[in-house]
């Protein structure tokens, strides 16, 4: 649950500064690192379990 909440907040003030700025390819790749990242995550701890 921690590092969901730290790639939150961090991701977050990403987004937040280029949604001011309209910055949509920005967007977009933040959005697609972080979901490959959570992917990444995610099945490690299914490998592990």
């Amino acid at each position: 649950m921690m590092p969901s909440v730290s790639m939150a907040n961090i991701t977050l003030t990403l987004l937040s500064n280029s949604w001011k700025d309209i910055n949509f390819e920005k967007i977009d790749e933040i959005y697609k690192k972080t979901s490959l990242t959570q992917f990444l995550m995610g099945g490690a701890i299914f490998i592990l379990v």
